[in-house]
């Protein structure tokens, strides 16, 4: 909470004890409707400070969010580049082993290339 969060709320604290006691000193003097008056004044003040206590504590979440520190989900141009041919490759073994020339017979991302190729060898 800033110097000028806490002085304000200070103040709004202070304004509603007071109209809080001329409210009570009215009713004293048989006067409720200005009593009535500061009753509302003192819960605008009220509810003025309940306001700013939470927009001080909605600041300070946010600034220590914004101290914490981000992960990084690619470090580098080249990791991005590596995990996205990663993601698109084969899992087929023989895909691995040949170097990404054939795949298994099995394998769904066989291609009439590859069919061709095995169908040559047999």
């Amino acid at each position: 909470m800033t110097r000028l969060s806490r002085a304000l709320l200070a103040v709004y604290l202070v304004a509603f004890v007071w109209l809080a006691y001329v409210s009570a000193v009215c009713l004293q003097h048989q006067a409720p409707v200005q009593a009535a008056a500061f009753y509302a004044t003192a819960t605008a003040l009220a509810v003025a400070a309940g306001r700013e206590w939470r927009h001080a504590t909605t600041r300070q979440a946010a600034a220590v969010r914004a101290r914490r520190s981000r992960p990084r989900t690619y470090p580098s141009d080249l990791e991005a580049v590596l995990r996205a041919e990663l993601a698109g490759a084969c899992r087929c073994e023989r895909w691995w082993t040949t170097l990404g020339t054939d795949h298994d017979p099995t394998c769904p991302q066989q291609t009439h290339a590859t069919n061709h190729r095995q169908e040559e060898e047999s």
